[in-house]
């Protein structure tokens, strides 16, 4: 038994999956083609259309009414037929892309192929071709609303088990920020109320007229504690001279008194200094839980402008693939310099394929490809495609210290990214000198580092900011000018926290990159711009100190060592960014 058993697993494992679900489908048709209900036989019809790319299926439907010729199976064929050319015509188009096109199509198909044929034998014959036409128009609804379900993509898979219950690491840190917030609004405010009674009570106990007071002048007393509320809040203590009427005249110890009630103000006073305290504190905890949730999910997805540049590159390639290829899904990927394009083949196909693919690949994406050869793959057969970086980005650099400080208190940092991504980061720390250069470096090395780690840049920069805010006591605050170009698509992207503006160079006319907003560390959200650069394009960014000359078709070098010249009373640093094509 178990060496049958192994000699079934090795023929198993020596048959294609593709091949073992393409005849499992055509027989499910098939077979479904003969299953009648009274005088309908709908199911073929539904297998056969349920799902997007069911051909098999369709094709077993086919062959399966046409087997029962006696039973009018060759209408049910008709009808499979009309509908498959229509979704072969249509399914690139919104109708055919609509979820009720299908069942309607499939019903029209079955009144129409099978009227004539029917519609003489009466008025009850009739209305029973119309049942039957609805029936198997909900049939093919339900196939298709299951077929969706099993192509459902990853990130409604990701919904469906947060509804199960598990939930990604990032969410769950939302919810521990969220509990702090909870916590945090549930501390009992303070009442000064309570505090004066306990003033009151501790030294009118033991006097002789508490009955004249609280008793028999209640409400004149209650007017006078009301008036020493207001007295504390205004002045914040309280002596004997200044005690209301009737307590002035008649309280026994007043000096006890007033000592009394300014110890219970001043104790108030210094837990409602602790609770706002803690409620900043709070505060604080939450954005910085929810600060490394974003992080994490920003990490997790991968996205931002080289996923959209993906996405759109994405579908373009999906058009054409199912125009010449009908094989599975094609993968869109980057490689550093270059964008990888992936189609799978079928079982036959021709060198011709892979040409005429490759023109109308170039033409949809509107630039050159290279390579278009057929590799192997897990998946199988592939036609592999490169789409070289579109252009190239050179940063040049100058800083300049302030005037009798031996230390630039700005920073310039620049970095590529595996994935071919320029980061330029200019960072002006809050004073002059070595304290200002410390803040600075360490800021934009905080930045950089969150960006190797596959963050975006806008996310880093806002992390950043979350870490100064809770020191800027201690250590101040930064500027952040931040630009992102991705070299591949050539999405730039500019993120702005309290910075100078920026300038872009295009034709000889600058524009003007820049939106009013705080400095990291004070607590305001970052500016986040963004642009498409083309070759021959020049950024040129700058710190407060430094200043835009006249002439900016300067080399680049030049440029910056203009922009930073002379001794200024702040610190100085310029960078230039030169935009060129893009190189193998």
């Amino acid at each position: 038994m178990a060496t049958l058993q192994k000699t079934l697993d090795k023929l198993c494992k020596t048959v294609d999956k593709a091949v073992f679900k393409a005849v499992l489908r055509f027989s499910l048709g098939f077979i479904l083609a003969g299953a009648q209900l009274g005088e309908w036989r709908p199911l073929g019809i539904a297998c056969g259309m349920g799902g997007f790319k069911d051909a098999y299926a369709c094709a077993g439907a086919f062959l399966g009414s046409i087997l029962w010729l006696k039973q009018g199976g060759v209408l049910y064929a008709a009808a499979i037929m009309i509908c498959f050319s229509c979704r072969l015509v249509l399914r690139d188009t919104a109708v055919g892309r609509h979820r009720l096109f299908m069942p309607v199509c499939v019903m029209l198909s079955v009144i129409c192929v099978k009227a004539p044929a029917v519609m003489p034998y009466g008025i009850g014959r009739t209305v029973n071709l119309l049942l039957e036409g609805v029936f198997t128009a909900l049939l093919t609804a339900a196939a298709e609303e299951y077929a969706a379900e099993r192509e459902k993509p990853a990130d409604a898979v990701r919904c469906e088990s947060e509804k199960s219950g598990c939930i990604p690491i990032s969410d769950a840190l939302e919810k521990l920020g969220g509990m702090v917030d909870t916590l945090k609004g549930e501390v009992k405010r303070s009442d000064r109320g309570n505090a004066l009674e306990w003033a009151f009570d501790t030294v009118c106990a033991s006097c002789n007229n508490v009955k004249s007071c609280w008793s028999t002048d209640y409400t004149a007393t209650r007017r006078a504690v009301g008036q020493i509320d207001r007295i504390l809040q205004t002045e914040g203590a309280i002596g004997e001279s200044s005690l209301p009427q009737p307590l002035a005249q008649k309280c026994l110890r007043p000096q006890l008194l007033c000592r009394q009630l300014n110890k219970q103000y001043s104790a108030l006073r210094s837990r409602e200094t602790a609770r706002r305290s803690r409620h900043t504190d709070s505060l604080m905890m939450k954005k910085q839980y929810d600060s490394v949730a974003m992080l994490l999910r920003d990490a997790e997805d991968g996205k931002g402008a080289r996923g959209e540049f993906l996405e759109q590159v994405y579908k373009k390639v999906d058009r054409v693939a199912k125009s010449y290829l009908c094989a599975g899904e094609c993968r869109v990927s980057c490689e550093r310099d270059r964008a990888v394009i992936e189609l799978p083949l079928p079982r036959k196909w021709h060198a011709e394929d892979a040409v005429a693919v490759g023109d109308s690949l170039a033409l949809a994406l509107g630039c050159a490809l290279r390579g278009g050869e057929c590799v192997d793959t897990e998946s199988g057969k592939v036609l592999r495609y490169y789409m070289d970086r579109r252009i190239s980005a050179e940063v040049v650099s100058s800083s300049a210290p302030c005037r009798g400080e031996g230390v630039c208190g700005d920073c310039c940092k620049f970095i590529m990214t595996p994935d071919r991504r320029q980061i330029v980061i200019l960072s002006d720390g809050m004073g002059t000198g070595e304290a200002a250069a410390r803040l600075s470096q360490a800021s934009a090395d905080a930045v950089m580092g969150l960006v190797r780690a596959g963050v975006s840049l806008s996310a880093a920069a806002e992390a950043v900011e979350n870490v100064l805010q809770t020191n800027v006591d201690v250590s101040g605050f930064t500027t952040l000018d931040m630009v992102e170009i991705d070299l591949i698509s050539g999405h730039c992207v500019f993120v702005k926290y309290g910075a100078q503006p920026s300038y872009i160079v295009r034709g000889g006319k600058v524009q003007s990159v820049w939106k009013q907003s705080l400095p990291a560390g004070l607590g305001g959200e970052g500016v986040v711009l963004s642009c498409v650069l083309a070759p021959g394009d020049r950024i040129i960014m700058m710190t407060d100190g430094a200043s835009l000359p006249g002439d900016i078709e300067l080399d680049a070098r030049r440029l910056c060592a203009c922009m930073t010249s002379g001794r200024a009373s702040d610190d100085m640093t310029a960078a230039v960014i030169t935009v060129s094509e893009g190189r193998e």
